[in-house]
């Protein structure tokens, strides 16, 4: 009877060794794809601030070049108002 106990408990302790390593396997691996995935967002964000910054400065120079045809109509408009 003794010797069916110990068998038991070997196979216990062969089982939760068996499982440990197999949850610590899972968990490298959901970390590597956790760590891939947010390298991919960084990727991403960099990606779409480049993007907003390219369009707020076309938009920017936009605004300027409409800004300064409108100073150049109102002094036109202002001169032959003048003259």
């Amino acid at each position: 009877m003794n010797d069916l106990a110990s068998q038991i408990d070997d196979q216990s302790g062969r089982l939760v060794h068996d499982n440990r390593a197999v949850l610590d396997e899972i968990q490298e691996r959901i970390v590597s794809s956790l760590l891939e995935a947010q390298e991919g967002i960084a990727d991403v964000t960099r990606s779409v601030q480049a993007r907003i910054w390219a369009d707020s400065e076309r938009l920017e120079r936009r605004l300027d070049d409409k800004a300064g045809a409108h100073v150049e109509q109102v002094t036109g408009a202002t001169k032959d108002a003048v003259s």
